[in-house]
């Protein structure tokens, strides 16, 4: 069945300006994929973000449906709106099979900065063997950013307005004996630590996405469709699944607990309108306590 032919509009964008073919990029179904492409699904749309449903299938490693995104004419080198490409996403998630991939499809290179590259450097000396570090040596750490597709280090200005802005880290550059005095936050021993935070909340959320009933949650309520008019003198903080991992997606969080707190919202919203016994309110109270069983079997008090 032409999925045209029952008056669907295939290049239909959502609240987050992104079409059927991002949540197809975003889940790997590749079949879906095609059937919209062959349905007249634009492969170049813009989301919010300024980004294309590639930037998606790069970030989530799903190489089938990057290769029919281009192979139907995706721009490899689009930039979305903080000059990064599908390139960037890949690496940022560690999709080495994808950043081959785009790379022999006429991805730019990213470039690589001056921290990245004393780390990923190895030095040499006569006979062309490797240098050991010294063992004796102290070793050195300095603060980066992450900006324009790249790892830099922070000038001394930007040190001191770091230090100003998040005092509690601060106390440390000023008393670095106290860093002895830290201790490692617990953490299951099976717990896999991600490097950054938001990879173990994407994980918990794509998870939460599927459970059964979850649905309810995927898209910020419509007051006019489910005719609730006083929905939004009720709930003054809307909050849905599908903004969050849009939130995650973007790099709109600055803290874990941000995260978290949008989650939390989503059930106290709709505890706070149905009520706690309702069939909307039970399955509110099971998706809460899904997530704090994922959120303890990734550790993500760790990151907190």
């Amino acid at each position: 069945m032409k999925i045209s032919a029952i008056g669907c509009n295939v290049n239909h964008r959502d609240q987050y300006g992104q079409t059927p073919l991002y949540y197809a990029a975003r889940e790997g179904h590749r079949e879906m994929a095609e059937k919209l492409i062959i349905a007249g699904a634009d492969v170049n749309s813009e989301d919010l973000n300024g980004q294309t449903a590639l930037f998606y299938g790069a970030r989530e490693g799903h190489k089938n449906v990057c290769e029919l995104f281009i192979k139907h004419g995706a721009s490899v080198n689009k930039q979305d709106k903080k000059k990064q490409t599908a390139l960037h996403w890949a690496k940022k998630s560690n999709r080495a099979d994808i950043v081959d991939f785009l790379m022999t499809c006429g991805a730019t290179p990213i470039k690589e900065s001056a921290a990245e590259k004393e780390k990923s450097s190895v030095k040499k000396v006569a006979g062309g063997k490797k240098k050991q570090p010294d063992k004796g040596s102290s070793k050195k750490y300095v603060l980066t950013v992450y900006k324009d597709g790249s790892w830099r280090t922070l000038n001394a200005e930007e040190v001191k307005a770091f230090i100003a802005e998040n005092k509690e880290v601060g106390m440390y550059f000023k008393n670095p004996e106290l860093i002895d005095t830290l201790k490692m936050p617990p953490a299951s021993q099976a717990a896999n630590i991600f490097y950054h935070w938001d990879k173990a909340a994407s994980k918990i959320m794509n998870h939460i996405w599927k459970q059964q009933g979850a649905w309810h949650f995927h898209q910020a309520v419509d007051p006019i469709a489910f005719n609730i008019p006083d929905y939004p003198q009720i709930i003054k903080k809307p909050m849905d699944f599908g903004l969050i991992r849009q939130k995650l997606a973007s790099g709109a969080y600055s803290k874990c607990q941000e995260f978290v707190s949008d989650v939390e919202q989503v059930f106290i919203n709709c505890l706070t309108y149905n009520g706690e016994s309702s069939d909307f309110g039970m399955l509110a109270k099971n998706l809460r306590e899904e997530f704090k069983k994922q959120c303890q079997l990734l550790s993500l008090d760790f990151y907190m």
